[in-house]
């Protein structure tokens, strides 16, 4: 089994970095059929400043150019007190494309409440947009409020999915207003019967009962029996220590097993099915040597080749690289795990497969030339 660097290139790259700051980070893909593909990506002067938006590019030839069209919300819609994420596009089975995203009070760093591990990340309020027209126009913003867990306030942290049933889900975690201690975390959904028009029905995804366990990062898909499988950065938030991905499964999109260890570490972990039913998951590994790297399962996520894992991105040489990935070593963080966070400069990997049955695996990431931007890397995966 092998991973194949087909393609490798810019989604989108600061053009002029001697004359104005502007940096791009969490971008998200999707396929919406014929070639033509869509990315949201957050783009601002600064990673984390309050003018960033969600801006969306597009390409219309599987992946190799790409242009930017639009964005997200229209200026009326923006609020200045605000700093608004990335939107994940979904593309479901009527044709609307939809956009789930939020908007952050984010304060300063000399704000009383700014620490270095919320990075002035106060709260967030969640929406979803849709589109009729592959996403050029998108409606106002349309805010769903979850139920908060103590300590904690929700983030939208998935696309709207649908289920085999016809409902829509969108799943939320909790993310901390104090510290990431006195939080109770939990990922949790939302439904909807009627086309996204009205969301309620909020059960439980996971949750640890001990509260000592913090379950970050869910990203579901849907396998190929119609069973949804959800990875998860599962973090110790008494040692600060990243345990390995977990990883649960559902019948039905409502009720989910207990979240079970797999031997991948990295976070966000991404899967995808590919058309032969293999799952593909695509990682962070930010231990030492740090970068995004994937590996293959035969068997929905019980069973992981790990003697084949291949690095797609390499940090320490920043770049591409399509070779077998060595065995990791330990890293202290450099202060907790969650002030780490707010300085990474390459990660949130989003594998999309393509017509042709490669994938296309876009992220951020930073060269020498210390331009935050959006790459790509097209894979073809041999068995």
């Amino acid at each position: 089994m092998r991973f194949n660097i087909v393609d490798e290139g810019i989604v989108w790259k600061n053009p002029y970095p001697n004359f104005r700051a502007m940096v791009t980070w969490h971008g998200h893909t999707e396929n919406l059929g014929g070639g033509h593909l869509i990315h949201t990506a957050r783009v601002g002067k600064t990673k984390l400043g309050l003018d960033g938006k969600c801006e969306v590019l597009r390409s219309k030839d599987h992946g190799k150019t790409w242009f930017h069209t639009n964005s997200l919300l229209a200026d009326e819609y923006i609020d200045p007190q605000f700093a608004y994420s990335t939107a994940t596009p979904k593309l479901t089975k009527d044709g609307t494309l939809w956009a789930a995203a939020g908007r952050w009070h984010w304060v300063e760093p000399e704000h009383p409440r700014w620490t270095k591990d919320n990075g002035g990340w106060l709260y967030c309020e969640n929406f979803i947009c849709r589109s009729q027209d592959q996403g050029y126009k998108w409606s106002e913003p349309q805010y769903i409020k979850p139920k908060p867990t103590p300590g904690a306030f929700p983030t939208i942290a998935t696309s709207v999915n649908e289920l085999s049933s016809g409902e829509l889900m969108i799943m939320f975690e909790s993310f901390f207003t104090e510290t990431v201690q006195e939080m109770q975390h939990e990922v949790s959904s939302l439904f909807s019967r009627d086309g996204g028009d009205s969301w309620g029905e909020q059960t439980l995804v996971v949750h640890d009962p001990n509260d000592r366990l913090i379950y970050f990062d869910p990203r579901p898909a849907k396998l190929s029996d119609d069973r949804w499988i959800c990875f998860f950065w599962t973090h110790d938030k008494k040692t600060d220590e990243a345990l390995n991905t977990t990883i649960a499964y559902s019948d039905d999109g409502r009720h989910w097993s207990k979240p079970e260890e797999s031997v991948l570490w990295g976070f966000p972990t991404l899967p995808l099915v590919l058309p032969d039913g293999r799952l593909l998951a695509v990682y962070n590994y930010r231990r030492n040597p740090q970068g995004i790297r994937c590996a293959l399962s035969e068997n929905s996520g019980k069973h992981w080749d790990m003697d084949n894992e291949y690095v797609i991105w390499d940090q320490q040489t920043r770049r591409v690289t399509g070779e077998l990935a060595s065995q990791g070593e330990k890293r202290a963080w450099d202060g907790s795990c969650m002030a780490e966070m707010f300085t990474w400069d390459f990660g949130v990997p989003h594998p999309t497969l393509l017509d042709d049955g490669t994938v296309l695996v876009t992220f951020y990431a930073t060269e020498l030339d210390h331009v935050t931007h959006q790459r790509y890397v097209r894979l073809s995966i041999d068995k």
